[in-house]
């Protein structure tokens, strides 16, 4: 465990790293290239970097590392759709899907062991699930850049066009298909135990929740909002979250937010949670995400005796491709 003076080496060493890198140039790689989804039971368990997330397509496999100054938990995200192939599946299908559709392709489940105690003798195991209800719309470049690749194919087969400007014209479609704009939607849910004594017969229920996550998206910006209801049955208590999010994208490689989340507890009163997070692009696979500021107090037990600070440093890992789609006439 990290002691406290430990903390004010480390957390604005954090800072630094994150501001300094962020003056590099950008490359052709955005941090949607390699961020997977925070495990849900990451967030039922209130410790994950960034409770409030944006909505995204997931990847195949995702892996979540975190180190907190109380601990280190995993987390492993997978994608069922993704994992076959969907060779019918056409541009304008993926990119404006229906209702059914757009449940599938951004389903993601997730499976996660934490350390929920001091003395490291007990762990949580937890399992959720998400999706996308509202997915949204592409860019408005998107559906110019696919019919000026649509164009350049044709050229190409009458021997008039130009191999190179085609290239160009797909790495510009790949890049502007990650950026989806407009109202989007999220649903999750997950559930946890206690495993008391790392002991499978010591099963005890601990958590379980559900959410709704709806966003904004404009060029760089994100508006996001949440509404959370959980269920503490370790301490019989039930929570109901309401917060929100603002994600500015400095650039193409680093983006700063800030989240603001109050909490309800019955017959207990309220509590606030409130976090600076900072992502970093370090590969087309690889985020850090760093966060600082005050959890949610325990008002279960003194408040003063109930450590509340967020000093999170994590690493979001992902696996195979994002979905690829054949574009047709």
């Amino acid at each position: 465990m990290f002691k406290g003076n430990r903390l004010y080496f480390i957390l604005p060493g954090l800072l630094f790293f994150f501001f300094t890198i962020s003056q590099t140039t950008a490359s052709a790689l955005t941090i949607e290239d390699a961020r997977t989804p925070t495990s849900p039971a990451f967030k039922l368990l209130d410790i994950a970097p960034s409770l409030i997330e944006k909505p995204q397509t997931p990847r195949q496999l995702g892996l979540n590392l975190l180190t907190a100054y109380d601990g280190n938990d995993i987390g492993i995200d997978f994608a069922p759709y993704w994992f076959f192939p969907h060779n019918e599946l056409e541009f304008k299908q993926y990119y404006n899907p229906d209702f059914v559709q757009s449940i599938q392709q951004n389903l993601s489940v997730s499976l996660i062991s934490a350390n929920v105690s001091a003395s490291q003798t007990t762990r949580a195991l937890g399992v959720g699930i998400k999706t996308i209800l509202v997915q949204g719309r592409p860019s408005k470049k998107l559906e110019g850049i696919k019919k000026d690749i649509l164009v350049e194919q044709d050229k190409i087969l009458d021997g008039e066009g130009d191999p190179d400007r085609l290239k160009e014209l797909n790495l510009n479609f790949q890049e502007e298909s990650k950026h989806r704009e407009g109202f989007i939607v999220e649903v999750g849910c997950a559930i946890a135990n206690n495993y008391p004594q790392n002991n499978w017969s010591n099963s005890q229920p601990l958590k379980n929740g559900f959410w709704l996550t709806p966003s904004f998206t404009r060029e760089n910006i994100d508006f996001i909002g949440v509404f959370r209801r959980i269920s503490d049955k370790a301490l019989n208590q039930n929570y109901s979250d309401y917060g929100a999010k603002f994600c500015y994208h400095i650039n193409n490689l680093f983006a700063a937010s800030g989240e603001y989340l109050s909490r309800s507890i019955s017959n207990a009163g309220n509590t606030q949670r409130y976090a600076l997070i900072l992502e970093y692009q370090l590969d087309k696979d690889r985020i850090i995400t760093g966060s600082i500021g005050k959890d949610f107090d325990n008002t279960s037990f003194n408040p003063s005796n109930n450590p509340n600070m967020i000093a999170f440093l994590g690493l979001n890992w992902g696996f195979g491709d994002k979905p690829s789609i054949e574009i047709k006439n």
